[in-house]
């Protein structure tokens, strides 16, 4: 009889312990690396040789991104070909950077604009003054 209290005490005992036994910490599982921000497509447009239609202080001007990577202009109204060598431009991914100015050393306009598509470039302006101004080129010809 002895043998049978000690076997059901020491069962009531594991059944006790069995039910208030404290659950088993979940397997850790590390949070998913933050994924890197999808970059802009870049378009693909070469720009030497192109004319584009932008502003210079409100007035108009047609600028012509040479293949050497050097800026000419005109006013649109004049069939006379663009003054040469008045600034300098780039491309870096999908923006262009231009300068422009009158005499070498005098910069008036810095623009910065991302190209859109081939037909349209979308940034903003910077006069000598610090003036900035949002500005649309739309690509257009020579003859216009």
């Amino acid at each position: 009889m002895q043998r049978y209290l000690l076997s059901t005490i020491t069962t009531l005992v594991a059944a006790i312990s069995i039910a208030y036994a404290i659950p088993a910490r979940p397997l850790y599982v590390p949070p998913e690396p933050p994924r890197a921000p999808t970059p802009a497509p870049v378009v693909s447009v070469y720009l030497g040789g192109s004319a584009w239609l932008g502003k210079l202080n409100a007035i108009n001007r047609l600028f012509v991104f040479e293949a050497d990577g050097t800026v000419s202009y005109r006013t649109p109204a004049s069939k006379a070909n663009p003054i040469k060598g008045r600034g300098s431009w780039r491309v870096e991914g999908n923006t262009l950077i231009f300068d422009h100015f009158i005499t070498k050393g005098n910069t008036i306009l810095e623009f910065r604009g991302t190209i859109k598509d081939s037909n349209t470039i979308v940034g903003e302006s910077t006069s000598k003054t610090g003036g900035k101004t949002m500005q649309t080129l739309q690509r257009t010809t020579l003859d216009k």
